[in-house]
Protein backbone atom coordinates (compact mmCIF):
# COMPACT_ATOMS: atom_id res chain seq x y z
CA UNK A 1 0.00 0.00 0.00
CA UNK A 2 2.61 2.53 1.08
CA UNK A 3 5.04 1.48 -1.64
CA UNK A 4 2.42 1.96 -4.35
CA UNK A 5 1.41 5.29 -2.85
CA UNK A 6 5.01 6.49 -2.79
CA UNK A 7 5.56 5.32 -6.37
CA UNK A 8 2.34 7.01 -7.51
CA UNK A 9 3.40 10.24 -5.81
CA UNK A 10 6.82 10.23 -7.50
CA UNK A 11 5.36 9.36 -10.92
CA UNK A 12 2.59 11.95 -10.59
CA UNK A 13 4.92 14.75 -9.52
CA UNK A 14 7.44 13.92 -12.23
CA UNK A 15 4.62 13.89 -14.80
CA UNK A 16 3.38 17.24 -13.62
CA UNK A 17 6.62 19.11 -12.96
CA UNK A 18 9.04 17.26 -15.23
CA UNK A 19 8.60 19.63 -18.16
CA UNK A 20 10.43 22.49 -16.45
CA UNK A 21 13.72 20.89 -17.56
CA UNK A 22 12.93 21.70 -21.19
CA UNK A 23 12.62 25.43 -20.45
CA UNK A 24 15.95 26.01 -18.73
CA UNK A 25 17.71 28.77 -20.71
CA UNK A 26 20.85 27.60 -22.49
CA UNK A 27 20.18 23.91 -21.94
CA UNK A 28 21.03 21.61 -24.83
CA UNK A 29 18.10 19.98 -26.63
CA UNK A 30 17.90 16.18 -26.43
CA UNK A 31 15.29 14.76 -28.83
CA UNK A 32 15.16 11.35 -27.14
CA UNK A 33 14.50 12.91 -23.73
CA UNK A 34 11.76 15.07 -25.20
CA UNK A 35 10.18 12.08 -26.96
CA UNK A 36 10.22 9.97 -23.79
CA UNK A 37 8.61 12.70 -21.71
CA UNK A 38 6.01 13.53 -24.38
CA UNK A 39 4.97 9.91 -24.74
CA UNK A 40 5.09 8.87 -21.08
CA UNK A 41 3.82 11.79 -18.98
CA UNK A 42 0.16 11.13 -19.80
CA UNK A 43 0.52 7.45 -18.95
CA UNK A 44 2.24 8.33 -15.66
CA UNK A 45 -0.48 10.81 -14.75
CA UNK A 46 -3.19 8.28 -15.61
CA UNK A 47 -1.51 5.63 -13.44
CA UNK A 48 -1.28 8.09 -10.55
CA UNK A 49 -4.95 9.05 -10.75
CA UNK A 50 -5.89 5.38 -11.11
CA UNK A 51 -3.99 4.55 -7.94
CA UNK A 52 -5.69 7.36 -6.06
CA UNK A 53 -9.10 6.03 -7.13
CA UNK A 54 -8.31 2.35 -6.46
CA UNK A 55 -6.46 3.03 -3.21
CA UNK A 56 -9.17 5.37 -2.02
CA UNK A 57 -11.95 2.90 -2.77
CA UNK A 58 -10.28 -0.20 -1.35
CA UNK A 59 -8.28 0.97 1.66
CA UNK A 60 -9.68 4.47 2.20
CA UNK A 61 -6.09 5.60 2.92
CA UNK A 62 -6.60 4.75 6.59
CA UNK A 63 -4.28 7.36 8.10
CA UNK A 64 -5.62 10.15 5.88
CA UNK A 65 -9.28 9.14 6.20
CA UNK A 66 -10.18 11.54 9.07
CA UNK A 67 -8.59 14.41 7.18
CA UNK A 68 -10.26 13.54 3.87
CA UNK A 69 -13.70 13.20 5.48
CA UNK A 70 -13.78 16.70 6.95
CA UNK A 71 -16.96 18.57 6.11
CA UNK A 72 -14.87 21.59 5.14
CA UNK A 73 -13.82 19.79 1.94
CA UNK A 74 -17.40 19.54 0.62
CA UNK A 75 -17.68 23.17 -0.56
CA UNK A 76 -14.08 23.02 -1.76
CA UNK A 77 -14.86 19.98 -3.90
CA UNK A 78 -17.83 21.76 -5.43
CA UNK A 79 -15.76 24.86 -6.14
CA UNK A 80 -13.03 22.85 -7.82
CA UNK A 81 -15.64 21.07 -9.94
CA UNK A 82 -17.01 24.46 -11.01
CA UNK A 83 -13.44 25.52 -11.83
CA UNK A 84 -12.98 22.37 -13.90
CA UNK A 85 -16.14 23.14 -15.86
CA UNK A 86 -15.40 26.82 -16.49
CA UNK A 87 -11.63 27.20 -16.86
CA UNK A 88 -11.58 25.98 -20.45
CA UNK A 89 -14.06 28.63 -21.56
CA UNK A 90 -12.11 31.37 -19.78
CA UNK A 91 -8.85 30.29 -21.41
CA UNK A 92 -10.46 30.06 -24.85
CA UNK A 93 -11.94 33.53 -24.39
CA UNK A 94 -8.65 35.11 -23.34
CA UNK A 95 -6.74 33.47 -26.20
CA UNK A 96 -9.53 34.07 -28.71
CA UNK A 97 -9.52 37.82 -28.14
CA UNK A 98 -5.86 38.15 -29.18
CA UNK A 99 -5.50 39.48 -32.72
CA UNK A 100 -1.73 39.13 -32.93
CA UNK A 101 0.94 37.19 -31.05
CA UNK A 102 2.17 38.82 -27.88
CA UNK A 103 5.59 38.88 -26.30
CA UNK A 104 5.05 37.86 -22.69
CA UNK A 105 7.47 39.53 -20.34
CA UNK A 106 7.35 38.41 -16.72
CA UNK A 107 5.30 41.42 -15.44
CA UNK A 108 2.85 41.10 -18.33
CA UNK A 109 2.51 37.37 -17.66
CA UNK A 110 1.81 37.94 -13.96
CA UNK A 111 -0.79 40.64 -14.65
CA UNK A 112 -2.56 38.54 -17.29
CA UNK A 113 -2.65 35.49 -15.02
CA UNK A 114 -4.05 37.58 -12.14
CA UNK A 115 -6.79 38.96 -14.41
CA UNK A 116 -7.63 35.49 -15.72
CA UNK A 117 -7.73 34.21 -12.14
CA UNK A 118 -10.11 37.02 -11.10
CA UNK A 119 -12.42 36.29 -14.03
CA UNK A 120 -12.35 32.57 -13.28
CA UNK A 121 -13.07 33.10 -9.57
CA UNK A 122 -16.03 35.35 -10.32
CA UNK A 123 -17.52 32.80 -12.71
CA UNK A 124 -16.88 29.94 -10.29
CA UNK A 125 -18.49 31.72 -7.36
CA UNK A 126 -21.50 32.66 -9.46
CA UNK A 127 -21.90 29.06 -10.62
CA UNK A 128 -21.51 27.83 -7.07
CA UNK A 129 -24.07 30.23 -5.66
CA UNK A 130 -26.61 29.83 -8.46
CA UNK A 131 -26.34 26.10 -9.16
CA UNK A 132 -25.66 24.56 -5.77
CA UNK A 133 -28.78 23.04 -4.22
CA UNK A 134 -27.76 23.67 -0.61
CA UNK A 135 -27.65 27.41 -1.29
CA UNK A 136 -31.25 27.72 -2.49
CA UNK A 137 -32.12 30.37 0.08
CA UNK A 138 -29.18 32.41 -1.22
CA UNK A 139 -30.50 32.17 -4.77
CA UNK A 140 -33.47 34.34 -3.87
CA UNK A 141 -31.19 37.04 -2.47
CA UNK A 142 -28.82 36.71 -5.42
CA UNK A 143 -31.56 37.05 -8.04
CA UNK A 144 -33.29 39.91 -6.20
CA UNK A 145 -30.01 41.80 -6.14
CA UNK A 146 -29.34 40.96 -9.78
CA UNK A 147 -32.85 42.07 -10.82
CA UNK A 148 -32.50 45.28 -8.82
CA UNK A 149 -29.24 46.07 -10.62
CA UNK A 150 -30.61 45.25 -14.07
CA UNK A 151 -34.01 46.87 -13.69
Amino acid sequence: MWGCSLAATVVGLSSMFGAWVFYIPGREYFPFENAVYASMHRIGWALTISWVIIGGCTTRFSILQPLLQLHAFLPLSRLTYCAFLTHGAVQLYTLGTLRQPEYMSFPKLVVSKILIFKLLVSIILNCFIVLDGSWRHHNVIYFRTLCALVL
